[in-house]
């Protein structure tokens, strides 16, 4: 395994002290990072595993009377089709299970120092409550850049003092977060917001990514379309290229993956990723996607029958983290197996994702808008059932609100004029908005939050 990372005599560190006070900007979870220290073996454990399993098919997981008896510990598995003994015979799990269930999960079945909650980002629906044990929440911070860096072919990884920039415009992160390397062989990770449509904090990034020259840019596709546009095509950079360029989030099309490949002078893979289960997998250098099991049990194709195939919808079993096991969850995407890969690394691999995509709403006057900043509307306003909001013209929308059937009518126009208002902050320009109070049709299959009827969006 450290035939992949930089020999320690190569290796340049920042201190998180260092890195903070260049950055007064950013926070640091000091407290999460010492929760997180009694995990190291366990996430060396799990990095050997993910390395040997790059070159070598180790045995199958398999569905135990064990396994069953830990997850059936939570109400959405009280069923007796989960005492079987085979994978296979169980019913797989949606989306829709988990939002009508009362409680799915017992957050409090198995013993954890920390529980880590959150909420899906709903863009396929009204939100899903998460939670995280302590052991799951570290391999994903501290793990998941350095799987992408190998499975993507690099060697040397962790010579720099900052692995990993991730590029976010979701607000709610605040200027940024640092995640402090726990693993000796790689240098920390930073969170950092930007708004592209604010050319002070435009500056302020390139100026952070020239400074401390991360090793690997990360962002959603939307996010990279927005910078290329705002960087007019031109390398905002005096000397910084990074070592890979990785997209998550939404499907990444051929053409911006060539565009950013060209911009920043490096190879650009996807990864994969869901907030129920955390990263699935990322491209090889041969552009295959490699689905990971070295956290996760197992992967299934499934027609619309149920049975297995060659191309049908992704499912997921699950059980590392203990709050919240997933037994053939069904992901929501289409995929295609492939039968082998070109890198030689054994399977699962996808030949074929066809998976989410993000509207990009355009503006007028080069202004841009991503709906990621409206990923907290939930949260913040919970008489909010489901919403939706459609581009009309360059500045103007339609927003159409689904709101909980028990609020009393002032309550009611209370709650519409706050999302309508929510939503108005968001844009990077004045925008003119038609809202009003609908209920939407979710269950068609049809439905999508984001949309515009006009023809540049």
């Amino acid at each position: 395994m450290d035939s992949y990372f930089a020999p320690a005599e190569l290796r340049h560190r920042l201190s998180v002290e260092d890195v903070l006070v260049r950055y007064p900007e950013l926070t640091c979870d000091h407290e999460q990072y010492e929760d997180s220290l009694p995990d190291l073996p366990y996430l060396r454990s799990v990095l050997a595993t993910f390395v040997r399993r790059l070159t070598t098919e180790t045995t199958p997981w398999r569905w135990t009377r064990a396994v069953a008896e830990q997850v059936r510990r939570h109400p959405i598995y009280a069923d007796e089709r989960y005492a079987a003994t085979e994978l296979t015979g169980l019913p797989t799990l949606t989306k829709t299970a988990l939002r009508r269930h009362p409680e799915p999960f017992d957050h409090l079945a198995e013993p954890t120092a920390v529980i880590y909650t959150d909420k899906t980002s709903g863009t396929s629906g009204a939100p899903l409550d998460l939670a995280y044990s302590q052991q799951f929440m570290s391999q994903s911070l501290y793990l998941e850049p350095i799987k992408i860096m190998i499975r993507a072919g690099l060697t040397g990884v962790g010579a720099g003092p900052v692995l990993s920039v991730f590029l976010t415009d979701n607000p709610s992160r605040g200027s940024g977060l640092l995640v402090p390397n726990l693993l000796d062989e790689v240098g920390h990770t930073l969170i950092v917001q930007v708004d592209p449509n604010d050319a002070t904090s435009l500056n302020r990034v390139t100026d952070l990514l020239e400074d401390l020259q991360p090793e690997v840019l990360s962002s959603k596709p939307n996010l990279y379309r927005m910078l290329l546009d705002r960087w007019g095509g031109q390398r905002p950079f005096a000397s910084y290229r990074p070592r890979l360029a990785v997209s998550g989030g939404a499907m990444l099309d051929d053409a911006l993956r060539r565009a950013v490949a060209d911009l920043l002078g490096c190879p650009v893979v996807s990864s994969y990723a869901i907030s129920e289960a955390g990263y699935l997998g990322s491209e090889c250098p041969y552009g295959r996607m490699h689905l990971d099991l070295s956290v996760h049990d197992r992967f299934e194709v499934l027609d619309e029958s149920g049975r297995p195939a060659t191309t049908g919808e992704l499912v997921v079993t699950a059980c590392a983290n203990s709050c919240m096991p997933l037994v053939r969850y069904r992901v929501g995407d289409t995929v295609t197996l492939a039968d082998d890969c070109p890198c030689g690394g054994p399977g699962p691999v996808l030949a074929a994702l066809r998976g989410r995509t993000t509207q990009l709403f355009h503006l007028g006057g080069g202004a841009q808008l991503s709906p990621t900043r409206y990923m907290k509307l939930f949260e913040l306003h919970p008489a909010v059932l489901e919403y939706q909001l459609t581009q009309t013209g360059d500045r103007r929308f339609r927003l159409r609100v689904e709101l909980r059937a028990e609020l009393p009518p002032q309550q009611r126009r209370e709650s519409l004029a706050a999302v309508a208002a929510y939503v108005e902050a968001g844009m990077p320009v004045p925008v003119e908005i038609d809202c009003a109070e609908q209920a939407l049709d979710t269950t068609s299959g049809k439905f999508t939050r984001f949309r515009s009827e006009v023809g540049n969006a």
